[in-house]
This record gives structure tokens, C-alpha cells and sequence, in this order.
């Protein structure tokens, strides 16, 4: 089990573009995603497909099992279940972290978000000039109220 510890942000210009080292496209599927608990496959380019399980989030971060499931089953789940997203992942490094720049597709074209993992809650990190408003606890981001309630005004 991992505990996942983010921080994530909207991105307020382009200027991120040039600092990619890769770059994949995802397609994610919820089976389950009203919180507590979220239980999701993920699709990613070059790639095992992972099946993803999301505890209720605590203090120390939020508990995620995940496990590799054939590529088959994953687009099973993604044509029999219509709330799938698609995404543009662009990975970027910063100081020792990984920015991961999620470029939305589909309905949620347009909307653009950065998530920074961090190895703890206390972890101190220099955030870029393209960095905008932090909506790390706005669950209207969490991606599985997207795939829900589609993009936040």
C-alpha cells in the first residue's frame, strides 16, 4: 500500500510546454467513485493498465492499493462504463519532484491541473511562476467528481 500526498494547483499560463520529458495519454475509468472509497482502472500509453483503489483520505495522506491488470479488462471497463475520462499527462521535473502537468480532453477540454507527489506533508519545494490557484482540498478537482459533475466554473 502507498499513501498518496499531493499538492495540486490550476495552471495560470503556458509557459510549462517546454520543460516536458514525457508525455502519455490516460484513460481512466470509475467503477466506483463517490468518496470514500474510489476504485478506478487506468489506461496508459507504453504502459500495464492498473486497477486503482482509493481509501478515505487521512491525515498522513490518502491510503492507494494498485495492482496490474490485463490491458483487455481495462477497456472492457472503459466501454462498459461511461464515466471515463481521457487526459494528456505531461511529466516534468522540479527539483528533485515530478510535476505532472494533466492536460483534460472530451468534456473537459480546457482545463488544465498540476499535481506535485510529495514523500511527506512537511516537504518544502520552490513552485513555478505558472503555478496558480491551489485547489489541493477542492473536491470539485478530485478527478472522479470531474468525470461526474464535469468541469467547475
Amino acid at each position: 500500500m502507498a499513501r498518496e500526498i499531493e499538492d495540486k494547483y490550476l495552471i495560470t499560463n503556458h509557459s510549462w510546454r517546454p520543460l516536458v520529458a514525457e508525455t502519455t495519454t490516460i484513460t481512466q475509468t470509475y467503477l466506483v467513485g463517490t468518496r470514500p472509497i474510489t476504485i478506478r482502472t487506468r489506461i496508459e500509453s507504453d504502459r500495464p493498465a492498473i486497477l486503482c483503489v482509493k481509501l478515505p483520505e487521512r491525515a498522513d495522506g490518502t491510503p492507494e492499493y494498485e495492482w496490474q491488470i490485463p490491458q483487455w479488462l481495462a477497456r472492457i471497463c472503459s466501454r462498459w462504463n461511461s464515466r471515463t475520462l481521457c487526459k494528456q499527462r505531461h511529466r516534468i521535473p522540479w527539483a528533485g519532484l515530478t510535476i505532472e502537468v494533466d492536460e483534460f480532453l472530451g468534456t473537459l477540454t480546457g482545463l488544465i491541473v498540476a499535481e506535485v507527489e510529495l514523500p511527506a506533508y512537511d516537504h518544502q519545494y520552490t513552485k513555478p511562476d505558472w503555478f496558480g490557484l491551489n485547489v489541493t482540498t477542492d473536491k470539485r478537482y478530485k478527478n472522479a467528481r470531474l468525470i461526474k459533475s464535469g468541469r467547475p466554473t
